[in-house]
């Protein structure tokens, strides 16, 4: 990490367009403006990157990888170097030199970094775009038939739900996970298997997105190297129901049949959305085409439309998502509980407890992570908190211990538990209960929530009814009766 004061800045490689043009002050808000709104998209990504670490010198390769995958084709180091191309004509209509520096060394990547206080100032730029853009939409925004969206993963559960971290490695949004929190209720997914190269399925949002942590690794090739692990972050989460296996599934193998049809299409679609993204789920690569490199993409209707076996089954998810109804007061009730508790709502959005829905879940994703860490050391641990009542499962040799994690804000002197958990922990002997408390809330520059820290509390084995269980309410079911006349 440099300062603004440090000597390496003078030892970089920038060459004319830095010596030729003064250095940006903190005077130059406009221009750090319009330098940035000029940026082609994945420029601007690029400077995102540079942004969100000030001083810091980020290594070409790593630059790249984010730059794939944001759907930016397949080589790290080109996507580079188009992205430097895009930023030529900012770098001119500003007067001022690149916002960033350079070094390279023979035989290693380049490094890229910029200076604190420019990161500063290009951060309250990029918040003006964004705000000034907010208002600018999608290119199906007024055209509801337009609500198609397909899933690219390797997951397997597929069709059980939409979910990304609300950031992707770096700190920043990606288009693809961006994407997420834009699909409502009754819109269609689209599930395509990136491993078989192939669409397998088709199902209907259930709910609308909701603030949830999830256990996740990035799988691009730098975080591979740099040997990752996966780890629990604050996330988004869409609820899907309705899930339709294809039969037979739709191969990539017969979507390039309709390379010249599809290009076509995406032609039409970026000339009529302009600078708009159009997610668009296939892109050309050589002489052929490749899927998009990210999570989510946005399929229009006149390509489901090329395919009749893909149609069909779109047609028949819409006529299924007509008979989504509210949740009944019960299950009202049983969400509540459930956010009170720590837990993001099974079916869709809760009425929760607790309102601030980010700030739960970035609490439930760093009681998580410390839960995992501190298990981790003696068992092998498995993550099951998305179809258990229970959180962790723990084995070792023979052995098998089974977690509740709680974190909470507050000293820890209570927690909140569901109908289920309690269950659990009665019928299961070998149960434990890990509690971080005092977790430390705070936002961040971009308005996202961090949490930090936490006093670490375990009742292993955890016997409930030593403790004191309060009930917070009931569920009722009166006896048959006749009707009142």
């Amino acid at each position: 990490m440099l300062d603004d004061d440090d000597p390496l800045w003078e030892q970089h490689d920038g060459g004319s367009g830095h010596r030729d043009y003064p250095e940006w002050s903190e005077d130059d808000g406009e221009r750090a403006a319009a330098f940035y709104a000029a940026a082609p998209a994945r420029a601007r990504l690029f400077l995102d990157l540079l942004i969100d670490h000030p001083g810091g010198q980020l290594n070409g390769d790593w630059l790249g990888e984010r730059l794939v995958e944001s759907g930016n084709g397949s080589n790290p180091r080109r996507q580079v170097s188009g992205a430097l191309s895009g930023l030529h004509a900012a770098h001119e209509a500003s007067g001022l030199r690149y916002p960033f520096y350079w070094w390279r060394e023979n035989g290693a990547p380049t490094r890229y970094a910029m200076k604190p206080s420019v990161a500063r100032l290009f951060r309250q730029a990029r918040r003006a775009v964004r705000a000034a853009s907010a208002g600018s939409g999608h290119w199906w925004d007024d055209e509801p038939g337009e609500n198609v969206f397909m899933e690219i993963t390797r997951r397997d559960d597929v069709g059980t739900d939409l979910k990304a971290p609300t950031a992707a490695r770096g700190g920043v949004s990606t288009p693809g996970y961006a994407l997420v929190a834009v699909v409502r209720p009754g819109d269609v997914v689209v599930h395509y298997d990136s491993r078989d190269e192939k669409v397998v399925g088709v199902s209907v949002v259930s709910g609308d997105p909701e603030p949830a942590p999830i256990y996740w690794v990035s799988r691009g090739t730098y975080a591979r190297r740099a040997g990752e692990q996966a780890r629990w972050l604050p996330g988004i989460r869409v609820p899907l129901g309705h899930y339709q296996e294809l039969q037979p599934p739709l191969t990539l193998a017969k979507i390039k049949t309709q390379k010249d049809a599809l290009l076509q299409l995406r032609e039409q679609l970026q000339t009529r959305a302009g600078r708009q993204a159009l997610y668009f789920p296939w892109n050309p690569y050589r002489d052929t085409l490749r899927t998009y490199q990210s999570y989510l993409a946005k399929v229009p209707q006149a390509a489901v439309s090329l395919f009749p076996q893909l149609r069909a089954a779109v047609d028949q998810a819409v006529a299924r998502s007509a008979g989504f109804a509210g949740l009944s007061p019960v299950e009202q009730a049983e969400d509540a509980v459930a956010a009170a508790a720590g837990k993001a709502a099974r079916r869709g959005r809760g009425q929760g407890f607790q309102l601030d829905q980010a700030a739960k879940t970035a609490v439930e994703a760093r009681a998580m992570n410390a839960a995992t860490e501190y298990f981790s050391r003696a068992w092998d641990i498995e993550d099951v908190h998305g179809r258990e009542s229970y959180d962790l499962l723990c084995r070792r040799g023979d052995q098998e211990m089974r977690v509740e994690v709680k974190g909470t804000t507050t000293a820890g002197t209570e927690v909140i538990l569901t109908p289920n958990e309690v269950d659990h922990a009665r019928r299961y002997a070998h149960t434990a209960l890990f509690i971080l408390s005092n977790i430390t809330l705070q936002k961040t520059d971009d308005g996202t929530v961090e949490a930090t820290g936490g006093d670490r509390h375990v009742l292993d084995p955890w016997q409930i009814d030593e403790g004191r269980l309060t009930p917070i309410g009931f569920r009722y079911q009166p006896p048959d009766r006749k009707a009142d006349g």
